[in-house]
């Protein structure tokens, strides 16, 4: 039986250009604009093709709920609030986070083209999807990127019980001439995504990722969502996250991670806030020198004998960038349910999926 990127549904396999376009078909339909509509299409298909489905086309539905609820504003106009040589504070409008960090991430590489780096944080957006694709996308530039994120509460400070930080997402994305080290993640052991994947499932979670609202450590994925999530390195992931938040939703002007709104709030904006930051490698050594040096680094780890039980040893980011070939190659592994949430999407919003898309008797079991 075939699996989906999440190793669990029976899935169809969906050529990523396909995907792509049908998925912007169904935002435009929602009331975006073409470009952006790309740009965000782009995004999710991206994390599908990378093996992180929590945060790809899975999220559609959502972001169509909130639309339709007015949650989330598809013709969001960002706006300048701050501006100086080396930063900015951009106002999303409520609009989509996958633009507004684009966005932000343009404008980072713009200013540190000219100054060395460059800060700009966003608020008053939304999700944001994976925030390695923006990183990312900052260090196909020659320059180090980083995106953080803040989010609404998951973690409760460390030793406590009480939901009152956010699983804050943060990146780091060094070039390396090939592929680049991408270091994408958040702070707790197990995120949201696959807690609730496994609800729907209807199987239980291993011990150590949460606790129930009394504080007690539970395997019931239904108790640990409405407790919360355990950090990892206990203390030390409580206080990354706590620095991610300070980042993004003081830093910017924003609000703070217990003012943010869950994602399925669909009728309230979230007000999640960024922070993309951008160094010019060449202000320190001449670029291709330093993409040479972090390659022979990688090299020099991923030759490293691997430990029992263990197949081969990877630095960050190598098995998305993995996935992501052999997808490119054999199409995106896309879920049973995500595959028919798009067909009932594209139904209620009266619009035809792109020519080529696969019937639902067309599923690969």
């Amino acid at each position: 039986m075939a699996k989906g990127s999440d190793g669990v549904e029976d899935h169809v396999s969906i050529p990523a250009e396909l995907l792509e376009e049908a998925v912007t078909v169904l935002l435009k339909a929602l009331g975006l604009h073409g470009e952006e509509a790309k740009i965000i299409a782009g995004t999710l298909v991206d994390a599908d093709l990378r093996g992180v489905s929590t945060h790809g086309v899975f999220r559609l539905k959502t972001y169509a709920e909130r639309i339709i609820a007015g949650g989330l504003n598809p013709r969001a106009k960002i706006s300048v609030v701050r501006e100086a040589s080396t930063m900015a504070v951009l106002d999303a409008d409520n609009g989509f986070g996958q633009i507004a960090a684009y966005r932000a991430a343009q404008l980072a590489v713009e200013k540190a083209g000219q100054s060395g780096a460059a800060f700009i944080g966003v608020r008053n957006s939304s999700h944001f999807g994976r925030a390695g694709y923006f990183a990312e996308w900052i260090a196909g530039h020659d320059m180090i990127g980083f995106c953080f994120s803040n989010a609404s509460p998951r973690l409760a400070p460390w030793g406590g019980r009480e939901k009152m930080l956010g699983n804050n997402p943060w990146s780091a994305a060094i070039p390396t001439g090939g592929e680049p080290i991408v270091l994408d993640m958040a702070n707790s052991i197990a995120s949201a995504g696959k807690i609730r994947r496994a609800a729907q499932a209807g199987s239980t979670i291993p011990e150590g990722w949460a606790l129930d609202s009394e504080g007690r450590e539970t395997t019931d994925p239904l108790e640990a969502l409405s407790g919360v999530l355990l950090p990892f390195g206990a203390h030390k992931g409580y206080g990354i996250t706590l620095v991610a938040g300070i980042l993004t939703g003081v830093l910017t002007g924003g609000v703070w991670d217990s003012q943010v709104t869950p994602v399925d709030e669909t009728g309230r904006s979230q007000q999640v806030s960024h922070l993309l930051v951008a160094v010019r490698i060449s202000d320190f050594m001449p670029a291709e020198e330093f993409k040479e040096q972090v390659n022979r680094i990688a090299i020099e780890i991923r030759k490293c004998p691997p430990a029992e039980g263990i197949s081969a040893v990877y630095v960050p980011g190598d098995r998305g960038h993995e996935k992501r070939s052999a997808a490119l190659q054999g199409g995106v592994p896309l879920a049973e349910r995500t595959f028919r949430s798009l067909n009932d999407l594209a139904d209620r919003l009266g619009v035809s999926l792109p020519k080529g898309w696969p019937l639902p008797n067309q599923m690969q079991v």
